[in-house]
């Protein structure tokens, strides 16, 4: 079995941008980049920032869980991303 949770797909994730932006979700061109090395965005993603992860990241994950011999896989958790500022609410 295998349980996937929260994957939270960035398709605006840039590398080398600012992780440390300020906001709920950095990592982004409107980020600007990062004002030194220890507040890049790195290539796979960040455990110590609010950043969500790059569609790279989701792609490699998959690719490496197609190789093994899974009998059910479950998905829990949402998915949408951070920004929620981008999101529309239907009225």
């Amino acid at each position: 079995m295998l349980h996937i949770t929260d994957m939270h797909i960035d398709l605006g994730y840039v590398t080398g941008y600012n992780k440390m932006c300020g906001t709920p979700l950095c990592c982004r061109v409107t980020d600007g980049p990062a004002p030194n090395a220890s507040a890049e965005a790195g290539y796979w993603a960040n455990v110590d920032a609010p950043c969500d992860i790059p569609l790279r990241t989701a792609l490699q994950a998959m690719s490496f869980v197609g190789e093994k011999d899974i009998d059910l896989v479950v998905w829990t958790g949402d998915n949408i991303g951070h920004n929620d500022w981008n999101q529309e609410r239907a009225t």
